[in-house]
């Protein structure tokens, strides 16, 4: 944090003041008392939370239904207005990334979604700073996430990393002494040998 500033920590259900408008970006509106939690502690948001992702990424309602299952309401973070209404929300794929040989706790980033009528009020960037905070908070080393766009992630801190490599061979072009050699696919009890 810049000298003379505290640095600012919003875990989830935590209520918090939004800067003044002279200090908010220039046509943000001003929205005291917004919250921050997890769905898991307000549950009655799930169905707006399900219809805005569907909204957002244009996927049928039983495939958010369906994600929302999967990924666990204790993992949804939302940003909720001083009126109780639901601004915005990501979900939080906790997951690891191998480096230098070792697994390390790695947060994914999904489904980021800020309704139309609060994108670019900042909505989004005090989410996903939020959301850094509460990784941060359950002890995760990493996140990561595939943005559409880049000015929202930047401004929480996330920058481009990693390389992405595909490497495509014709099986027939390949040179194999023996011939009874049978191909089969990877399972759990192959990944030592192929570590190796």
């Amino acid at each position: 944090a810049p000298a003379g500033r505290k640095r600012r920590h919003l875990p989830a259900g935590i209520e918090h003041q939004r800067p003044d408008q002279e200090q908010a970006s220039p046509g943000a509106r001003t929205m005291s008392n917004e919250t921050i939690q997890t769905l898991a502690e307000d549950g009655s948001f799930g169905d707006q939370v399900t219809e805005l992702w569907s909204s957002t990424f244009n996927f049928d309602i039983e495939g958010a239904v369906e994600y929302r299952k999967n990924i666990g309401d204790e993992n949804v973070l939302m940003l909720k207005t001083g009126d109780g209404s639901l601004a915005a929300s990501l979900a939080m794929a906790p997951g690891g990334q191998f480096h230098g040989g070792r697994s390390l706790s790695m947060g994914g980033i999904a489904v980021v979604s800020v309704k139309p009528e609060f994108r670019g009020d900042g909505s989004g960037t005090r989410l996903m700073n939020a959301g850094v905070n509460w990784m941060h908070q359950r002890g995760l080393a990493l996140s990561c996430l595939y943005p559409a766009v880049w000015s929202v992630y930047r401004r929480a801190g996330y920058e481009l990393a990693g390389y992405t490599y595909k490497t495509m061979i014709q099986l027939q072009k390949l040179s194999v002494r023996a011939k009874d050699m049978t191909i089969r696919e990877a399972t759990t009890e192959d990944h030592e040998a192929i570590q190796q």
